[in-house]
Formats: C-alpha cells, structure tokens, sequence
C-alpha cells in the first residue's frame, strides 16, 4: 500500500474514532467551507458581506459560550488536519462564525492589515467574541477592521 493510501486510511479510522456530536459538527464544517470558498475567491467582498454580519438566533448562556467556543476552535482545527484542500483564513473564519452563530454565539470577523514593508500588503481575517480575539489571529497588523 502506497504512503498516500495509508494516510487516507488512517485519517479516517481516526474521523471513525471521533465522537458522533463532534464528527457531525467536523463535516458541517467540512461542508460549509467547501460551499464558501468558492464564493469568497469569485466575488468581491461586498457581495458576500451578508455572511459576515449575520447574527445568530437564540443568545447562549456565557458558559455554553466558552464550551461552544473550544468545540467550534477543536472541530476546525481538526478539518485542518484531516482535509486534504486547504481553505484561507477568510474562509475559516467566516465558517467558524457561522457554526458559532447556529450555537447561539454572537462573534465578529475582523481584517487585519499589515503594510509596515514597503509594496507589501499582508491581511489576515479573524474571529472576535465580545472583542477578544477567540480564532486564527497568530499575526500583528497595523490596522484592524471589525465588521459588525
């Protein structure tokens, strides 16, 4: 058996082993970053801005909110790993806000901008809950938009 062969079999005896709530929460998210990235590399922003103000229906305890958090965060980072396309931070910052948002979660995107190098432009999306930083933000910018 080839490398490649064995790694695709072993990654999914390791979906197999996750539990059922959180394997049902991996392919969601699976699902809504393959809906998703193509929108955000055909269309301009403005047209899908809608995705990044959306709120979510029924407020969650504070409590709830920390669990769903982590939740959301481990489930990401475990279709990170596991997913053989590899999605932008715009991408998996706009999903993580949506399964937040179905949890009853209010969060915010924010685009981080860096320009401190001359003809270089570098950004960055993250995802705040209630103005800290809970989602992707590994960077320092010079300028920060939160979209509310």
């Amino acid at each position: 058996m080839t490398k490649k062969k064995m790694n695709i079999t072993y990654n999914l005896k390791r979906i197999v082993q996750v539990p059922a709530v959180e394997r049902k929460l991996l392919m969601k998210s699976y699902l809504l970053c393959l809906l998703i990235w193509p929108v955000v590399n055909l269309l301009p922003l403005k047209h899908y801005l809608w995705l990044l103000k959306s709120k979510p229906g029924q407020l969650s305890e504070i409590d709830d909110r920390i669990f769903y958090i982590r939740l959301v965060r481990k489930t990401l980072r475990r279709m990170e790993r596991f997913s053989p396309v590899k999605f932008s931070c715009l991408v998996k910052s706009i999903t993580f806000k949506m399964l937040l948002n179905t949890l009853g979660v209010e969060s915010n995107i924010a685009l981080g901008v860096n320009n401190s190098q001359h003809q270089l432009l570098k950004a960055h999306a993250f995802v705040k809950v209630n103005g800290e930083v809970v989602y992707l933000n590994r960077k320092r910018f010079n300028t920060v938009y939160t979209i509310e």
